[in-house]
């Protein structure tokens, strides 16, 4: 919905903080909780370039990257991205959370498995449908327990058991939130 996106983006900014460069963490480089590589299709996408902008530029840039940016960012490569407008309240901000950690695709497939659509990671009007057809705080502890249990997985492989208490307690403490706001 759309009144839910600055609660979404207050909930990830809170929960991403400001810079990282954990060797161990596959995202890489990242600043309030946006990666280079995203940074870089970011810059690409935004600025009238002669020649595209470099991963090594856009990490340099990243270490200053504005909260508008980032906002920004938020809103085009993860709300946008998974029709959080068109979810119900606290699916939504799930789902454009989960796309933040995992990417849209991942999330929506996982949304379109639980509510038996074909998942193709395009969250189309077939999709919809079936979100529309489910109780909404039913489908947003679905996705709660699933995103839990797909941390879990993660955190048994490439050596990411440093993250699981980091991932556990960010997913939680959102649902959390949601319950405090009546969004589930």
């Amino acid at each position: 919905m759309v009144e839910n996106f600055n609660l979404f983006v207050d909930l990830v900014l809170r929960a991403e903080g400001g810079l990282s460069n954990d060797t161990s963490d596959r995202g890489g480089l990242t600043n309030r909780g946006i990666t280079a590589k995203t940074f870089q299709d970011y810059i690409n996408d935004a600025e009238d370039r002669d020649f595209p902008c470099s991963l090594e530029e856009a990490s340099e840039r990243l270490y200053q990257i504005s909260e508008q940016d980032a906002i920004q960012i938020y809103q085009c490569y993860y709300w946008d991205a998974v029709k959080a407008d068109e979810l119900p309240s606290g699916v939504d901000i799930i789902l454009a959370d989960w796309a933040v950690n995992s990417g849209p695709t991942s999330a929506i497939t996982n949304l379109q498995e639980l509510v038996l659509a074909r998942p193709d990671g395009l969250l189309g009007p077939k999709t919809l449908l079936k979100v529309m057809n489910k109780p909404p705080k039913d489908l947003a502890f679905e996705l709660y327990l699933r995103r839990l249990k797909s941390y879990r997985t993660i955190a048994s492989m490439y050596d990411n058991k440093k993250f699981w208490r980091g991932w556990n307690n960010r997913i939680t403490t959102l649902f959390n939130e949601l319950i405090k706001e009546g969004l589930v």
